[in-house]
């Protein structure tokens, strides 16, 4: 395994303005077709948090970093990623997780939108099977 101290990449910045990060394979064939590289991340002397991977089938990817932070909200003091090689075996079921929360989101920003479109509704005699919004509710 690798890891990156984040201090030595942002410097006087802050490690938080990292919001995503890059992970690529070059070449061929370098893992064999069940390794992955697993990306991690770390804040503090937390847990590492897992990111997503590459594999030989999907060189390349941008992950988001999502800093984990304390209990107050603050960002810790030093953070690190960190990227594995393991088996391909082993991160299935992290990545149905993170795609769990990936719906999870998205589901949330349509209830939002559904409610933010919602709101242009009149009670002027409209069936409730429809909704009428102004055009350029979305512009």
């Amino acid at each position: 395994h690798w890891t990156l101290d984040m201090r030595q990449c942002v410097g006087d910045a802050s490690y938080a303005d990292v919001r995503d990060v890059c992970l690529f394979i070059t070449g061929g064939n370098l893992l064999d077709d069940n390794s992955v590289l697993a990306l991690y991340v770390q804040a503090g002397t937390g847990t590492w948090e897992y990111r997503g991977c590459v594999r030989n089938a999907a060189p390349s990817e941008v992950f988001p970093t999502q800093w984990p932070t304390q209990s107050d909200g603050s960002l810790f003091p030093v953070a690190q990623i960190g990227i594995a090689v393991e088996p391909l075996a082993d991160v299935e079921g992290k990545e149905s997780t993170k795609l769990g929360s990936k719906e999870t989101f998205a589901r949330r920003v349509a209830f939002d939108l559904f409610r933010f479109m919602e709101s242009f509704q009149q009670n002027v005699g409209t069936s409730s099977e429809f909704m009428t919004v102004p055009m350029n509710v979305l512009g």
